[in-house]
């Protein structure tokens, strides 16, 4: 895909992108490397190009500043800091009021207590203003939500079972039904072997220790000189930086930073105080391609003075002369104009309430690696003495290939740390991207259907061995007959309906196809398999709907996928499912009384495939 201005996309990147213009609920996410910044900076700016009002929101202030008119959560809709009460005060409506899109980026250190309260606000928004599109994007397996002691309590206390703060377990995230795109064709690196480990690094599969523990150190003395050390956290850092500056001999130049209007710790993009000197190694702290050095290049200070630095930057013919920076600080606020007709509406704009200055350069001996998270090096030094889940992964993606890489000391297993919340997350996502199922089940088949989606609404263990109700229904029903072409409202579902969903399915589709069965009980049972939780697609009603006979059961957004469900009949029955689907498709034939697989699409506009049963 090629924009109107040359930028080129990836086929996913493209499809990705298409989501977005198409006004969907989109969660954007990828592995490292894989441009979830460049498609988003592509679809702001359409928004801006069409004249849309957005909002362009971010956890933290360096995330804000690093993101096209953004500003953070916090100073946006004057949300206080700390724990975001369920119940609390919210904040401030009008600039949602004005907004027709909501992008929070970042969003993998959004904290679930925020994550509700934002979406607690948008929801009461599209209440008095009607529809607007949410854009999430993050990586999960990048960096986690902060968690302090001092929060950790009341956490518990609002979400027993969630100490990390995950905002996917939040139920807004399931009522906005976001639609998962996760990148995974790497730009950032090229080496195929390289680009392996790195994804099983990032799901904590210690198979990759081998590979990266060939390029460890076992002392910092053996260092290739000058190489950037990526660190767990500041005091490391620090102690890096001012041991190396300081063994230089040449004259020291301090510079402080200035700030105006309203300035927090997290719109601070350089260090309040920094000492330079002739032959220290710096990073650039801003882009300015037209003298060959972005954001994260690194070079060696030539000279230092009072009002500017010059630097040698790697890569780069000419010194180029660094002066002091002004940072904006944007915060988004609903303004009222005149439309064409002289009527009163409501606007977004972005406005600056604060500043910041400082020479736009940090010490390059060692930064933390949250400080790194959307750079890239050609050459760095992982400090593998990290704590955190996804730290190290983090560490590891920001360099360009495995030859520029070297970590110190060698990496232990116990350091390389996945969430299994997040890996079962993200393989929900797979199962749900995979091509859904639509079923029609037998009319006689109604009430055993309801019977076990009862079940499963009901909250039952679903380790338990068979449900009572669901066994009844299989052996006693005899079914209901509505009337022709009418919907039944089976049951509404209560509103956090969330996780469990996945574990549920799970269940069914254990207790559907295990054991011998005969071929109407297979026929029931693999309706109970998994299918029937999302029929015609809303997520808070479910609807058996007569059709030719038949009950049309519309399955999709489950976490289980067909092939598994296929190959689970086949081997407890010995019917191919997937044999048939099979002829189907190629012969247009119908296999005894069954009509073979076609193609249809759900509600969400994504294929499905239809297998149907007529024999009521």
């Amino acid at each position: 895909m090629e924009m109107a201005d040359g930028d080129r996309f990836t086929p996913e990147q493209a499809e990705a992108l298409r989501a977005l213009r198409d006004g969907r609920n989109v969660f954007l996410s990828g592995n490292a490397g894989t441009g979830k910044s460049y498609v988003l900076n592509a679809f702001i700016s359409d928004l801006k190009a069409r004249n849309v009002d957005f909002l362009a929101l971010a956890p933290t202030g360096i995330a804000a500043l690093n993101l096209t008119d953004g500003s953070t959560i916090h100073r946006t809709l004057k949300i206080a800091p700390g724990v975001c009460a369920p119940d609390g005060p919210k904040g401030s409506r009008k600039v949602l009021d004005a907004a027709k899109v909501i992008i929070i980026d970042e969003i993998s250190m959004c904290r679930i207590d925020l994550f509700d309260h934002v979406m607690g606000m948008i929801s009461q928004s599209m209440t008095r203003n009607g529809a607007k599109q949410v854009v999430l994007v993050g990586d999960f397996f990048q960096l986690p939500p902060v968690v302090t002691e001092r929060d950790s309590a009341l956490l518990m206390k609002f979400y027993p079972g969630n100490l990390q703060g995950w905002c996917f377990k939040s139920r807004y995230w399931t009522g906005f039904d976001f639609e998962p795109h996760v990148l995974k064709t790497v730009v950032r690196q090229s080496d195929p072997d390289f680009i392996d480990n790195l994804n099983r690094a990032r799901v904590g599969d210690a198979s990759c220790l081998d590979y990266f523990n060939a390029h460890s150190k076992s002392s910092r003395a053996y260092l290739p000189k000058d190489t950037l050390v990526l660190c767990a956290n500041n005091r490391i850092a620090d102690s890096i930086n001012r041991e190396n500056v300081d063994a230089l001999d040449a004259p020291k130049v301090e510079f402080a930073a200035a700030a105006t209007g309203t300035v927090s710790n997290g719109d601070k993009m350089a260090p309040e105080r920094i000492v330079l000197c002739r032959g220290a190694r710096v990073m650039s702290l801003v882009n300015s391609p037209q003298e060959g050095y972005v954001n994260g290049t690194q070079g060696t200070v030539t000279d230092a003075s009072a009002d500017a630095v010059t630097v040698k930057f790697d890569g780069v013919d000419e010194k180029v002369r660094i002066e002091r920076h002004r940072w904006e600080i944007n915060k988004s606020e609903a303004v009222v104009e005149m439309d064409d007709e002289g009527r009163p509406v409501n606007r977004v704009k972005t406005a600056v309430v604060g500043a910041y200055t400082q020479i736009p350069l940090k010490l390059a001996y060692a930064i933390t690696i949250h400080k790194s998270q959307g750079l890239t090096f050609d050459a760095c030094c992982v400090h593998t003495k990290v704590f955190a889940e996804g730290q190290l992964y983090v560490g590891l993606s920001r360099v360009r290939s495995a030859a520029g890489l070297t970590v110190f000391p060698k990496i232990e297993p116990n350091r390389l740390i996945a969430s299994r919340e997040v890996v079962e997350f993200y393989d929900s996502l797979e199962h749900r991207m995979e091509e859904p199922v639509q079923i029609e089940c037998p009319r006689r088949y109604e009430s055993r259907v309801r019977a076990y989606v009862r079940d499963l609404m009901d909250g039952r263990d679903p380790d338990a061995p068979t449900p009572p109700a669901l066994e009844g229904a299989l052996e006693n029903s005899k079914g209901g007959t509505p009337e022709p072409g009418t919907e039944r409202p089976a049951r509404t579902l209560e509103e956090k309906i969330g996780s469990d969903i996945v574990a549920r399915a799970t269940f069914a589709l254990k207790f559907a196809v295990s054991g011998a069965m005969s071929k109407d009980h297979l026929e029931a049972k693999m309706l109970l398999a998994g299918y029937v939780l999302d029929w015609d697609y809303d997520p808070h009603e479910l609807y058996v709907v007569r059709k030719e006979g038949g009950y049309r059961v519309s399955a999709s957004e489950l976490g289980i996928r067909r092939s598994e469900v296929e190959a689970r009949i086949a081997k407890n029955s010995g019917f191919d499912l997937g044999s048939t689907r099979r002829q189907s498709n190629s012969s247009g034939s119908r296999p005894g009384k069954r009509k073979g697989v076609a193609k249809g699409s759900t509600a969400a506009g994504r294929k499905t495939r239809k297998a149907n049963w007529r024999q009521g």
